[in-house]
Formats: structure tokens, C-alpha cells, sequence
């Protein structure tokens, strides 16, 4: 008879990773085996297995022989489904380091006085020309925000050069700060598929879609590694608390790439990275597409390089999508690719 310890799942129908992932990950040492048995255990979409063998948080083996199993403590599902680990196929974790490394959350701001509240107290704390990233406000009409909601972002930013991106990922918000270090003027060439909302011919600080580059390709690289990684670290370790073992982070968005595949290795080296990265190159002209070839070859473990990505239109809520009926604004959306 195996000597082994059992422990049984009540009757819950369906015990789904988030479960799992945390039994396995509270694996400490060597030789913590655990065997999952007696429930529906997938290991894809349609395929089920009789039993999980995980060793000291890595699955060892499934449909487990007695031989391999008899030191494990069992894992008696009782009836409920389990799944060994997720993929979110689409997240941006690596670009909320950048984005929250002020921590300027701007959910529920949907206003200037809104936003200017958030900013202005995480703004005093910064010194003179130093860069700041916050994200997370909806307006209900981008292209209302006005030379006067200008002033009231500068009157509370004063010469540090702030980014500010919207809930969509789509628009943002800079202040006069910012529009002077990246020469955004009423005479700047708004690239293919973007917009810079202008009153009386001067710019407001609002860039849409691409015309967001203007902006994010000078400050990004003004952020460093030891402001990013903290908080990068905190949102993988979040994903990984609801059962995510692998993620496919897009590393950039309308406004930029924010590829920072190195600094994931480090991490990784550092034991900091609790599930597997597969990073994307995002392009936005066809010029840039050999740039993405320095990372073939060159992957880890948990670090690699999954392929590119490209924009072709906008974000349907803020009216930006490409359609073919008109919208709300009497046009068809910005597209951000062009054809024949």
C-alpha cells in the first residue's frame, strides 16, 4: 500500500487554474509533489488526463504511473475541473511599468479638473524636467479638450513633461512641457492615421492614435529600468496569482514601443519572473520591420520573441475605428495603414 497523504476539494464544479497555480506555486524546497487526481483535468481545449504529478511547482508528468506518484501528497479534485496554467494572449505588462511608475492612476477621471486633482500632488514630488507617466482617463469627447484644459494640466505640472494615455491605450494627454521637448507645434507632421486636436491653430496636448509616437518616442526612452521594473514586477506577479503561467506582451502601443526584453532576462536570471514572456515587435512603417530581426535567436527559458505586430486602424470606442458607415463624428475613423 503507498504511503501517501490525501487531501480532498469539496464539491465544487469546477476548479479552474487559479486554484491550481496556487497550490503548485506554493511549492518551497525540493521534492514537494503533489498528484492531482479524480476530476475532469484538461491539458488543452478538448484533451483530459487521469492525473497531474507536479514537482515542486513544474508538471512532471500526467496520466502519472504508481512508481512516480508514491511519494506524493494526493490532490483529490473530487469531481471539478482543473487546468494547469493560462495564456493571456494580449496584455501590455511591460508597458504598465512605464505607465504606473508614478503611480498616476487616472481611472474615474473624466475631466480636466479630474485629472489635474490626480496629477498635480504625485507632479510636486517629481524634480524639475523629470518625466512623468500616468494612464487611465476616458473623456466622452477627445477632440473637446481645449487650449484652457492645457492650462490647467500645466498649471499643476509646470516644467515636467508628463504623458498621460487614456483607458483605451488610444489617445493622450501632454502637457506644454512635453510638447516642447518633442517639437510637437501647430507646423509638426502628424503621422499617417494619427491627429493632434488643435483650437485657433495651436496645439491642445491631445494626440490620437500614431500621433501619439511624437510624444512617446522621445519621453519612453527617458524612463529607466529601475523605474520600470518594480512595477512591471508587480503586475506579472499579479497575472500569476489568477493562474497565468505565460503571457504574449505586446510591449508597446499607438504610442510607441516599450521593448525591454533584456530587462526581462534580468529578471528572469534573478528568479523575478513568474511566468513566460513572449514579447512582441510592434512596427509602424515598413522601414522599421528589418529592426526586428536583433531579436531572433536569442531567447530563454521564459524570454522570447514571438513575432510583430501592426496597427491598421483605431479604437472604436473613441471613434477611432476604421468602418464603413460613419460614426458619430460623420467620418469613417483613422486608418492607420494605407492601400491599393
Amino acid at each position: 500500500m503507498q504511503d501517501v497523504q490525501k487531501m480532498k476539494i469539496g464539491p465544487s464544479c469546477v476548479l479552474i487554474a487559479i486554484f491550481l497555480l496556487l497550490l503548485i506555486g506554493n511549492a518551497t524546497g525540493h521534492n514537494d509533489i503533489k498528484l492531482f487526481t479524480n476530476g475532469s483535468i484538461y491539458i488543452d481545449a478538448d484533451r483530459k488526463v487521469e492525473n497531474l504529478l507536479v514537482e515542486d511547482g513544474v508538471v512532471k508528468a500526467i496520466n502519472a504511473s504508481p512508481d512516480l506518484s508514491k511519494d506524493a501528497t494526493v490532490i483529490d479534485l473530487n469531481g471539478a475541473a482543473a487546468y494547469p496554467g493560462f495564456i493571456d494572449s494580449h496584455v501590455h505588462l511591460v508597458e504598465a511599468g512605464y505607465g504606473f511608475s508614478s503611480g498616476c492612476f487616472l481611472y474615474g477621471a473624466n475631466d480636466a479638473d479630474a485629472i489635474c486633482k490626480i496629477v498635480g500632488p504625485i507632479a510636486d514630488k517629481l524634480i524639475k524636467g523629470e518625466p512623468m507617466f500616468g494612464g487611465g482617463f476616458s473623456l466622452k469627447d477627445y477632440d473637446a479638450w481645449s487650449l484652457e484644459d492645457l492650462a490647467k494640466l500645466d498649471n499643476v505640472t509646470g516644467d515636467r513633461p508628463v504623458f498621460l494615455g487614456d483607458q483605451l491605450g488610444h489617445n493622450a494627454i501632454v502637457n506644454s512641457a512635453a510638447m516642447e521637448i518633442c517639437n510637437i507645434s501647430s507646423e509638426t507632421k502628424v503621422p499617417i492615421g494619427g491627429r493632434i486636436v488643435y483650437q485657433n491653430g495651436m496645439p491642445t496636448g491631445m494626440l490620437r492614435e500614431s500621433a501619439m509616437t511624437l510624444a512617446g518616442n522621445v519621453l519612453f526612452p527617458k524612463f529607466s529600468e529601475e523605474q520600470i521594473r518594480p512595477v512591471a514586477k508587480k503586475f506579472f506577479d499579479y497575472w500569476a496569482s489568477f493562474g497565468y503561467t505565460s503571457i504574449n506582451d505586446l510591449s508597446g502601443f499607438s504610442g510607441g514601443r516599450m521593448l525591454k526584453p533584456e530587462m526581462l532576462k534580468e529578471m528572469e536570471k534573478d528568479g523575478e519572473l513568474p511566468i513566460r514572456v513572449n514579447f512582441l515587435y510592434t512596427f509602424f512603417n515598413l522601414d522599421e520591420i528589418d529592426n526586428a530581426l536583433q531579436y531572433i535567436g536569442n531567447d530563454t527559458e521564459k524570454v522570447r520573441f514571438l513575432g510583430l505586430k501592426l496597427f491598421v486602424d483605431g479604437a472604436y470606442a473613441g471613434g477611432q475605428a476604421w468602418t464603413s458607415w460613419e460614426n458619430e463624428k460623420g467620418n469613417h475613423g483613422l486608418k492607420l495603414c494605407l492601400y491599393r
